[in-house]
């Protein structure tokens, strides 16, 4: 068990979820317009289970056919989610719950669930929550001129990567074989990382 640990743990280091996009300003909180909106640019392209997320969301609104409505509902949650929540959202289990809806995307790229379409909406605000609410701690305790300008950064880059994926994946619809493939390496990022971090913490 301890061989197995270590190198799960070490595996959990280099998925962080926490407020990383920091560093692009140097490893402090956004102060100025800029920095907030460069850090919301920044942020969930650093950080893997953020993008990955993304990339799965692109994938299933593509091949559901509903590249705008999906796309819109997951930004929306992780806008409201991100302007709401803060210090509260924190720590190990939002990083957990992040983790979760990778494993939980994946598998739903990979087994092409049958929902309605309300049903897929709504699904992928609740992920954008969660999502949101671990975004949240990259500005906590920033002015609100930073604020804004990290959400308007966040909005834009998330958006025009999920839409980007999202109609390449309505041109390769039919494609059949490289969605299972593509649904089996997220969701095993995500299950990896749920355990990882659960390693980890322990």
């Amino acid at each position: 068990m301890k061989k197995l640990s270590l190198p799960l743990a070490m595996a959990a280091a280099t998925l962080p979820l926490e407020a990383h996009a920091h560093h692009a300003i140097y490893g402090r909180t956004p102060e100025t317009w800029l920095e907030g909106f460069v850090s919301g640019l920044i942020h969930p392209v650093i950080e893997p289970l953020h993008f990955i997320a993304i990339i799965a969301v692109g994938i299933l609104c593509g091949v559901r056919n509903r590249p705008l409505a999906g796309v819109s509902a997951f930004v929306a949650g992780t806008f409201l989610a991100t302007w709401a929540t803060g210090a509260a959202a924190s720590g190990l289990m939002v990083e957990l719950a992040v983790a979760v809806s990778v494993f939980v995307l994946g598998v739903s790229v990979w087994l092409q669930f049958p929902t309605h379409r309300s049903a897929f909406v709504f699904g992928l605000f609740l992920i954008g929550v969660v999502h949101g609410a671990a975004y949240a701690e990259a500005i906590l305790g920033a002015g609100m001129e930073p604020l804004v300008a990290y959400l308007l950064g966040l909005t834009f880059v998330q958006a025009a990567f999920a839409i980007l994926i999202a109609y390449s994946a309505i041109a390769f619809r039919d494609s059949r074989p490289w969605r299972p493939v593509a649904g089996a390496i997220i969701s095993s990022a995500g299950a990896f990382a749920a355990v990882a971090l659960l390693v980890a913490s322990a």
